[in-house]
């Protein structure tokens, strides 16, 4: 209720609130993350929502403590270019080269859609019977959609600046970092990921 934002030199200044009012500074400097996240209504209405998570410490916290603040609880589609470089100067959405997964990411991303629907039907034998079998095609036909829009909106885009990730399909997430804020990198392989070696 009632958002407002402002800038004063390096910061940034939110208000918002019914009964409770809410007021907090964001040191543009100390911005580690924009993420941009657009639900099913936000797309019908040509909106979305932003958020940027801070590092720093407060008085009796840990060092490099992470907060994530909004930026904008529902902004216009047409506006979130010029709002981030707010926020990024270096950034440019619409320059971005997206990256598309590795050609055989549907064929690794439906296997455990696939076995939760095997499994989920099969665990319904015992409530309804055989009859259960009846929605294994429905199961089946959804984990192969499912599995088919996430690696269709999955990707990634970098720049001598930034690095962005994109994901999501009912709910989209757009990832921005600095690079020259970036802390740490890790990778994460799966048994199914070493087998296919994605």
């Amino acid at each position: 209720y009632d958002f407002s934002l402002t800038r004063a030199g390096g910061d940034l200044h939110t208000r918002y609130g019914l009964l409770t009012r809410v007021a907090t500074t964001i040191p543009v400097r100390r911005i580690q993350r924009l993420t941009i996240r657009q639900g099913p209504l936000h797309r019908l209405l040509e909106r979305c929502s932003m958020r940027v998570e801070t590092a720093g410490g407060r008085p009796g916290s840990q060092q490099n403590k992470r907060e994530r603040e909004w930026l904008a609880p529902l902004v216009h589609e047409r506006e979130v270019g010029g709002l981030a470089r707010e926020v990024l100067p270096e950034l440019d959405l619409a320059a971005l080269e997206w990256k598309r997964p590795h050609p055989r990411a549907f064929r690794r991303a439906v296997k455990p859609g696939m076995a939760v629907a095997l499994i989920f039907t099969f665990a319904l034998t015992g409530v309804l019977g055989w009859w259960s079998l009846a929605f294994m095609p429905l199961l089946v036909a959804w984990a192969i959609v499912s599995a088919r829009m996430h690696v269709k909106n999955l990707g990634w885009a970098s720049t001598e600046h930034v690095v962005a990730f994109r994901s999501g399909w009912i709910c989209r997430t757009v990832t921005v970092a600095p690079v020259a804020k970036i802390q740490a990198v890790a990778q994460l392989e799966s048994p199914f990921d070493r087998r296919t070696m994605m």
